[in-house]
């Protein structure tokens, strides 16, 4: 537990100590750069004030035959409470907590499903089913549930963005798009696409934009501008679609709600983004160590 511990402390301190270095990850930019509103002429485009109870949905890992899992988080207040999670099918299968287990010390940073036997933690055990070994695990608690309606129809989106809605972004963002990608479709709900801009002032920026009728609402990032690597190592101040997984969507009395997982090199960093008037707003976010030592 102390390695990983330790590993843990180190990402934070790179977050905000090496910008561009490594495999670190730039502060979230929610609420330090709030996204400019597209046109807010209804109440849809306001902000509103979100309550989220960050402990009601945790992420983790399975071991190579996706029964059972261990939470990324090394504290919870209840693990008893955690009923559901998500199959490799994507339904809700039972879960429950087993044990919180000891590490192996010194061999335990790596949380990974092939470093499984060696990771401590809060330990769950799923029936009727089983999650992908090879994605991050959603667990949850009833009252989460009781509260939203898992979208299970999400699939590849494959359909650009047209040159007005490019046009219309750039405009709210009074910035040039470099390059923009389709992520995946939420039917019924809209589509995700990830936006690359032009760097400005040594300053690089990114959005996910969801496209949700007429309405765009955006997550931001924003980075100081390294060419050898602002987001990931050798990335040029590029964010490719490749490095973003969609593990599940929901909705709620806000709107869509996404647990989404951007891949790295080194890790994985979950956010929990949540629809607030014309944005995603970040509800909570993990970060796991996966790469090998």
């Amino acid at each position: 537990m102390k390695s990983k511990l330790i590993i843990f402390i180190a990402f934070i301190a790179l977050q905000f100590t090496c910008l561009g270095c490594g495999d670190s990850l730039k502060p979230d930019s929610l609420g330090k750069y709030l996204p400019e509103s597209s046109e807010t002429n209804s109440d849809e485009g306001k902000l509103t004030e979100i309550s989220f109870d960050e402990y009601s949905i945790i992420f983790g890992f399975s071991d190579t035959n996706g029964r059972d899992i261990l939470a990324i988080s090394d504290t919870l207040p209840d693990p008893k409470l955690y009923t559901k999670a998500i199959s490799a099918e994507g339904k809700l299968i039972p879960v429950s907590f087993i044990q919180q287990r000891k590490a192996v010390e010194g061999k335990d940073a790596q949380q990974t499903y092939n470093n499984f036997s060696n990771c401590g933690g809060y330990l769950f055990r799923c029936s009727n089913g089983n999650v992908n070994y090879k994605n991050v695990a959603v667990l949850m608690t009833e009252k989460f549930l009781s509260e939203r309606k898992l979208i299970t129809n999400i699939l590849p989106e494959t359909k650009k963005l047209d040159a007005n809605a490019l046009n219309k972004i750039e405009s709210i963002k009074q910035r040039k798009i470099k390059n923009s990608f389709p992520l995946v479709k939420v039917d019924g709900y809209g589509s995700l696409y990830l936006v690359n801009f032009v760097v400005v002032n040594d300053t690089a920026m990114f959005s996910l934009v969801l496209m949700k009728g007429n309405r765009l609402l955006f997550k931001d990032n924003i980075a100081d501008y390294d060419p050898a690597g602002t987001w990931r190592v050798g990335d040029a101040g590029l964010v490719k679609p490749n490095a973003f997984q969609v593990l599940a969507a929901f909705t709620s009395k806000y709107g869509i709600e996404f647990a989404l997982n951007w891949i790295g090199a080194e890790g994985d960093y979950i956010e929990y983004l949540i629809e607030n008037g014309n944005t995603l707003q970040a509800g909570k976010n993990e970060y796991r160590y996966t790469a090998a030592f």
